[in-house]
């Protein structure tokens, strides 16, 4: 029995303990205190960020408010962030998030000012502004700004861009995820006809059974097919999107924004590519190994991240989350303690159901509301793994909280790094302790397709990037010609 006959046990986000609904009042009260904050901390610092540097104390104060400002003008971003993931197909929820949005949008344009006078301060007295107690723990703050100085537009540049994005990339990517969310696939399961929302369907691509499988991933593909000028506009409208805004701040290449947002240089980001390349043979062996498994002498794409078993272990919530909290528990406490809040706190959002945003994800904008995960749970062991990887940057969001709103964030890569180990911690406590229902050779299969995906299909994203945007400067890029470059770097990792 599949999870499309039988209903699978779940958590959904209670959203409450933020505001009760999205006719909340508070939402828009919120704000506006945010933006009244805003127009204060304009009159107080305004044209003055050089004469109040020479003051730490009133320097250190000036950068609370401009946190607390952010604190409070967030959180209604986080929610109305959050209701829309939750589901992208209620016109409710896409109202609030443009709404709120632009309202926040109009709030940081009176901030701007204050990053922008930050970095125009000479080099020497902006590195050297955390030598001073007061401003300590602003280091890697003032260090970022330096960094980001060749890259700053004017004022009102800044304001223009702002703005923009408002009508332009947003709208793009909120349109992205609205029309995925709206996508039926229609096929036959045991006989019966069924009208699968995308997130069922690609539940279904790591179906034991392969002929299901490979009949919904057909039915899938055909559907995204038949609206390729959509996702070719979405894509091509970000791709100029990027280019213009990266030929404005002067960066000298399309990641070259990104790496300097993860502390990376440019040849560690090179020779990371080239050397995961360097190993594709790693991946094509693998692949043929599986096929064998499969009995077939060339591996079909519906099989490529499939399970070999043809058992489907239908692990329950409740013993998923066993499973994860005892792991997280054997290697640390702590982990344990924080990862069993979302649970029990409804943190989390594990549901397959229509509507939802698509994929996995966890999103934490303030230290002072705690992490949210989503993903869609069809307890399969990959499934397992996914939670895992998410509750891990959970964990780390956490954790992270201690510190203040401009020393938060952490970089992606560091992110990931305690997601996949916290994937390990997991893996590793299942292999210790396998059973009938979830064999070691079936854990050991699924590790190696996360390896296959988080290694070597994210490069091949990568590479799919990075061409698109080389090609992008001269044209428009077309369906075929996008779809070639696509299973072009396919054929290059799977052979």
């Amino acid at each position: 029995m599949n999870t499309h006959e039988k209903k699978l046990e779940c958590i959904t986000w209670n959203l409450k303990e933020l505001y009760a609904g999205a006719d909340d009042p508070e939402i828009f009260q919120d704000l506006q205190k945010a933006s009244n904050k805003a127009l204060k901390f304009v009159d107080l610092y305004r044209n003055r960020v050089r004469e109040k540097s020479d003051d730490p104390t009133c320097f250190h104060d000036a950068i609370k408010e401009y946190e607390r400002i952010h604190l409070l003008g967030m959180k209604p971003y986080l929610y109305a962030t959050l209701l829309f993931a939750s589901n992208t197909q209620k016109e409710s929820h896409v109202k609030l998030l443009f709404q709120v949005k632009e309202k926040w949008i109009l709030i940081l344009q009176k901030l701007i000012f204050f990053t922008n006078e930050l970095m125009e301060l000479p080099d020497d007295t902006l590195l050297t502004l955390s030598d001073k107690p007061a401003l300590q723990q602003y280091r890697n703050f003032f260090h970022k700004l330096y960094v980001k100085k060749p890259h700053r537009l004017s004022e009102i540049e800044e304001k223009i861009i702002n703005l923009k994005n408002l009508s332009g990339r947003d709208s793009f990517t909120n349109f992205y995820s609205e029309f995925l969310g709206s996508l039926s696939i229609f096929l036959d399961i045991n006989g019966r006809k069924k009208k699968l929302s995308l997130p069922e369907a690609i539940d279904l691509f790591n179906s034991p059974q392969r002929k299901l499988r490979e009949n919904v991933m057909f039915k899938t593909l055909k559907v995204v097919k038949q609206h390729g000028l959509v996702f070719r506009t979405i894509l091509n409208a970000l791709i100029t999107d990027h280019r213009v805004e990266c030929h404005k701040r002067r960066h000298l290449f399309p990641m070259h924004r990104m790496l300097i947002e993860n502390d990376l240089g440019k040849h560690t980001a090179e020779n990371l590519i080239k050397v995961t390349e360097s190993k594709y043979s790693l991946a094509r062996k693998f692949l043929r190994l599986k096929a064998k498994m499969f009995r077939n002498n060339v591996i079909k794409i519906s099989d490529v991240f499939a399970p070999v078993h043809e058992t489907d272990l239908n692990l329950n919530l409740h013993k998923a989350q066993k499973l994860i909290i005892n792991a997280l528990d054997n290697f640390n406490p702590l982990l344990a303690k924080i990862a069993l809040q979302f649970f029990e706190k409804r943190w989390i959002d594990t549901e397959i159901r229509k509507g939802k945003k698509e994929g996995a994800f966890c999103t934490s904008f303030i230290p002072v509301v705690h992490p949210f995960v989503s993903l869609h749970f069809g307890g399969k062991l990959k499934d397992l793994l996914t939670m895992a990887h998410e509750l891990g940057h959970g964990i780390h969001f956490f954790l992270a909280s201690e510190n203040t709103y401009l020393n938060f964030m952490p970089p992606f890569v560091i992110g990931e790094a305690m997601a996949t180990f916290t994937e390990l911690i997991i893996a590793h406590h299942l292999l210790e302790n396998h059973t009938k229902e979830i064999p070691e050779d079936a854990i050991l299969e699924c590790l190696l397709d996360n390896f296959l995906l988080t290694v070597f299909r994210q490069n091949l994203i990568t590479r799919f990037e990075q061409t698109i945007h080389d090609i992008s400067g001269s044209r428009q890029l077309g369906t075929e010609e996008l779809c070639h470059i696509w299973w072009g770097l396919n054929k290059e990792l799977y052979g």
